[in-house]
């Protein structure tokens, strides 16, 4: 079997993490797979593992904007599947209006469809325009895919209704885990052992975005050190969102 993916939409974040980790544990012998071709940005590919059955199409279409990526979804992707000989579309980062077939998408990204995390964002802003485009166009691109994967229950339900009744095969497949995160229980220790010399330590990774909700963590972090509990958190990761990094910092400055 010969695969093709669309990762033109995907740069950085969680799309990338799953991308990257699954191509990493590819194993054609025991999944029957003679070649992967990976279609995206330079930045995106360069941090793909190099392996002998996957193929890095770069494009200088693909660092462009959405406009040309879109553009070349729908015109030169079919046509650079089937010169190559491809018996599969895996598209992660959202459905597109390509016309290849078969193809699987996966359902990702939920807050154009959830009503209080989409109106988070302002109102005249450049993500809430581009969230309203999704929620109106999505649905319909679902219905033309010949396979949907969806990370859990929640979003297969929440996400149905609104696709309507479609052909494609539906299959839940969560995020997995990398094993470097995978450890033995530690033993407990009693909140008596922690003090203000030796706080509890906690660690969020994570773009400072509305959807990530800092500034609520922070709070309630806050919360529990005017408690009394001898807690500390480390927030890590770049700034993407003014507005949330705007509250984020208010709750630092009280500190």
């Amino acid at each position: 079997m010969r695969i093709g993916i669309d990762a033109s939409n995907i740069s950085k974040g969680g799309g990338l993490t799953h991308l990257f980790e699954i191509l990493k544990y590819l194993d054609g012998s025991k999944e029957n797979i003679s070649a992967v071709y990976v279609w995206s940005n330079r930045a995106t590919l360069d941090k793909i593992v190099d392996h002998e059955l996957i193929l890095k199409m770069y494009l200088p279409v693909l660092d462009k904007s959405i406009f040309y990526r879109t553009l070349w979804q729908k015109f030169k992707l079919p046509f650079l599947l089937k010169e190559n000989a491809c018996d599969i579309l895996f598209v992660p980062g959202g459905p597109t209006s390509t016309s290849f077939s078969p193809k699987v998408t996966m359902s990702r990204n939920m807050h154009p469809f959830v009503n209080r995390e989409l109106f988070r964002l302002p109102l005249f802003s450049f993500m809430m325009l581009k969230y309203i485009i999704i929620r109106l166009t999505q649905p319909r691109l679902f219905k033309k895919y010949e396979g949907i994967v969806f990370l859990n229950k929640f979003a297969e339900n929440a996400m149905m209704p609104i696709i309507g009744k479609c052909n494609a095969m539906i299959r839940i497949i969560p995020h997995g885990v990398n094993p470097i995160f995978k450890a033995s229980p530690r033993s407990q220790k009693p909140l008596s052992s922690y003090s203000a010399a030796r706080k509890f330590q906690l660690l969020y990774v994570s773009k400072i975005d509305v959807h990530k909700h800092q500034s609520e963590v922070a709070q309630a972090v806050l919360n529990l050190h005017h408690k009394g509990y001898p807690v500390h958190i480390t927030f890590v990761g770049p700034v993407d969102s003014q507005k949330e990094y705007s509250l984020f910092n208010k709750v630092i400055v009280s500190y």
